[in-house]
Formats: C-alpha cells, sequence, structure tokens
C-alpha cells in the first residue's frame, strides 16, 4: 500500500481484531553462511516504517474507531537457496518497536 512517505509491502488486522499491522518483507540469495535479511532493517529504515505505518492507519481510518487501533510493524524475512537446500522465512513480530533505541 502507498502512502505519503512511503509503501508498506502488507498490511494486515491482527487475529484480535485490536492491531493494525504493517509487514516489512525483505529477501535475499545466498548461502546459510550469509547476513540475513532482516539485518537489512537498519534505523533509518525503522524511522521510515514507524511513519509509514502510521500513515497507514491514517488513510484507512483505523484511528478513528470507537477504540483506535493499536500498530504493530513485523518482519518476514526470506532467505532464498538453491536446490538442494530449502529456502527459509521468518516471521518476526514486532520487529521494529515504536520507541527508537540510543
Amino acid at each position: 500500500m502507498r502512502v505519503g512517505v512511503g509503501e508498506a509491502d502488507l498490511v494486515f488486522l491482527s487475529p484480535d481484531g485490536r492491531e493494525l499491522v504493517v509487514v516489512e518483507v525483505k529477501a535475499r540469495r545466498g548461502s546459510a553462511g550469509e547476513r540475513r535479511p532482516e539485518s537489512q532493517i537498519t534505523a533509518a529504515k525503522q524511522r521510515k516504517l514507524r511513519s509509514v505505518a502510521e500513515s497507514v492507519r491514517k488513510r484507512t481510518n483505523a484511528g478513528a474507531a470507537k477504540r483506535p487501533l493499536g500498530l504493530r510493524i513485523d518482519v518476514v524475512a526470506v532467505e532464498l537457496r538453491r536446490w538442494p537446500r530449502r529456502s527459509v522465512v521468518r516471521h518476526i513480530e514486532r520487529a521494529v518497536s515504536w520507541r527508537a533505541s540510543g
């Protein structure tokens, strides 16, 4: 979903209906010894994802509900490997916190 400040790869409502979940998908080709795809989520990317998530909530009007929805940012990391090795997919809930570290 494109919003003014960027785009969200995937947007979902959590199973309990209390959170809007913005998902960043990172994929990488290579062997198991190389850097993981989620290592591409830098501090700058985290700031961008926070802005995108807020904009998505505003655009979808999810914040105007009787009880405003919470926001969560997850990451799906995909390691694409050549056969015979299997590709790996990891879902990391709450991968980006709402407070900048440091």
